[in-house]
């Protein structure tokens, strides 16, 4: 049990588990309010932006301070670019 454990921590202080866990926890946070948005009647186009910019969000805040441990300063320059590292993929996906 006491090796489980040990195995356990040490898998979660990886990079690459953490970026997958909270992957598909982004996919979930981004569902939720889609599908609750549009159970209300909301437009799917707006319901989906909602959706979009919860998980966007949700994702940044995830990946800044719980995958890659990154410092507090310059998180606006980083928030900055990875909004628009999603935006110019929402387009090409449009595309």
């Amino acid at each position: 049990m006491k090796l489980l454990i040990t195995f356990s921590k040490k898998l979660l202080q990886s990079e690459g588990i953490l970026y997958l866990i909270f992957g598909g926890l982004t996919t979930l946070v981004y569902m939720v309010p889609r599908l609750l948005l549009s159970a209300f009647a909301i437009d799917a186009g707006l319901s989906a932006t909602i959706a979009n910019i919860i998980s966007v969000l949700f994702a940044f805040i995830t990946n800044d301070t719980i995958v890659f441990r990154q410092e507090r300063k310059g998180w606006l320059y980083r928030l900055g670019k990875f909004v628009l590292a999603r935006l110019a993929t929402a387009l090409i996906d449009i595309a």
